[in-house]
């Protein structure tokens, strides 16, 4: 008897659920009818929108230092609608940079892409960025595809192992329309050593428009390259010789960018290299804190027409001999840490300084407190003292620090001699600071605290007009 009434129970219960489910079909077909009726009759701004804003937006939506993803702006574009395949195929700026990583794609996906990427965007520069495995595609195919686009590529970056490289060797590519080209040589992985020097002779060829290199680990004797004509080269892990090299073979050289590789013997007697033509040089050097009796790079060097200069640690003598030797080049822009005896480095304001006439962008990092006083004294008051200066800065690691009191004393007199300088700018022909920066570098757990006091000069510089920031790079106490 139990029984029978219990299955009676559940019997009603399925009758019930089987009328709901009925229910929320019904519900379901609809909402379906509704949304047909919606979108038939709605009007969405999104497709009212003019091409040429519709290609605005595209543009908005590029991530361009993702590597390429088939979910992503330019190609996900292409899969939306008839309408927007082809208003995104007729906007060149999406279709500008190529970031490919190689072994990512199946051979016929690659192809596709690049059939694709040129296609649209040979109405403008295509910039063209390579890494990952060379190996892992269909060299032969590939390398086909590439020479035949290549002549529409004006900027060029391989990021590949020495061993992909010299998978290039076989190959040439005819680059008319290249102006710049990155080059760099990554460790391989199997064996985590550094690779052997990659020579890339006759592989770019045609590179009548070529003014910028910026290689990694291989030198210029090993890579065939219009060097004659290059305005700019940037390169990493050099020797001393190495870096002399390409000053010798680029003449038309404007602008250098150099990070030494560690070196123990540079002979200071060798002879002078001297280069008339360029104006921007930035010299970096790995471990140079270790090797402060290793001669820097400017000890080599006359620059009779230098107008930039970025370096790390040198020798208030190094400078000192080099401007020397120059004849006081037409510098305008200058960042140094000058190391050396305190007298050293005073003496930089009395005979280095004064002949910086044009000098406007000025940082100094790390100055003693006798220069920092000598410094900030003819700033103040001299009027042929740096006279174009309009940007200076100032910066001190916390391990150069003696004291808590050291530091307010020289951010103190940097706030005051500035404002200093201001005020002698309305009588004197001096230009006026218009952005300061005092900067120091702490650990990761330490805390840069100030007196409010000693803040007082530059807000005032602030209300002035002045662009002032004090504190640490990444936060500023005002």
């Amino acid at each position: 008897m139990v029984t029978a009434v219990l299955r009676a129970k559940i019997d009603d219960l399925t009758r019930e659920i089987g009328r709901q489910l009925q229910v929320l079909h019904d519900l379901e077909a609809s909402k379906r009818a509704l949304q047909a009726e919606l979108a038939r009759v709605a009007v969405f701004p999104v497709w009212t929108l003019p091409p040429e804003l519709l290609s605005e937006v595209f543009v908005h939506c590029l991530n361009e230092d993702a590597w390429l993803d088939p979910e992503d702006a330019p190609l996900v574009l292409m899969r939306v609608c008839r309408l927007w395949a082809q208003v995104a195929a007729a906007t060149p700026a999406l279709w500008r940079a190529l970031r490919l990583c190689l072994g990512d794609w199946d051979d016929d996906e690659l192809l596709g892409i690049m059939q694709t990427w040129f296609c649209s965007g040979r109405k403008t520069p295509l910039k063209v960025i390579l890494a990952g495995d060379l190996s892992q595609v269909d060299l032969p195919t590939f390398m086909a595809t590439l020479q035949r686009y290549a002549p529409y590529i004006w900027s060029l970056t391989i990021d590949l192992t020495a061993r992909n490289l010299l998978l290039l060797q076989p190959y040439s590519l005819e680059m008319s329309q290249l102006r710049e080209l990155e080059i760099t040589v990554e460790d391989d992985e199997d064996d985590g050593q550094y690779a052997d020097p990659v020579e890339l002779r006759d592989v770019f060829v045609g590179t009548s428009q070529l003014v910028k290199v910026n290689v990694d680990q291989i030198l210029p004797s090993s890579i065939t390259l219009p060097w004659t004509q290059i305005t700019t080269f940037q390169c990493f892990d050099y020797f001393l010789d190495e870096v002399l090299e390409v000053l010798c073979l680029i003449p038309t050289l404007l602008s250098l960018e150099v990070t030494l590789g560690i070196e123990y013997n540079r002979d200071p007697s060798r002879e002078k290299v001297t280069h008339t033509h360029l104006k921007n040089l930035i010299v970096m050097e790995q471990e140079r804190l270790e090797r402060r009796d290793t001669p820097h790079l400017l000890h080599f060097l006359t620059l009779p027409n230098l107008e930039s200069l970025k370096t790390e640690e040198m020798e208030e003598s190094t400078l000192r001999f080099f401007m020397q030797r120059s004849g006081y080049p037409p510098f305008k822009s200058m960042q140094v840490n000058l190391v050396g005896l305190p007298y050293q480095c005073h003496g930089v304001c009395k005979s280095i300084l004064p002949h910086l006439a044009g000098l406007d962008d000025l940082s100094l990092s790390c100055p003693s407190l006798p220069f920092a006083q000598a410094f900030f004294s003819g700033l103040a008051v001299r009027q042929s003292f740096v006279p174009r200066l309009k940007r200076l800065a100032i910066a001190y690691d916390e391990l150069t620090i003696s004291s808590q009191q050291a530091l307010v004393s020289m951010l103190e007199l940097f706030g005051q001699a500035v404002g200093d300088r201001n005020l002698l700018s309305q009588i004197a022909p001096v230009e006026r600071l218009t952005a300061v920066s005092f900067t120091v570098k702490l650990s990761e757990l330490a805390t840069l605290r100030i007196p409010e006091s000693s803040l007082v000069y530059y807000k005032r510089l602030i209300d002035d007009g002045v662009e002032v920031h004090v504190g640490t790079a990444q936060e500023s106490l005002l």
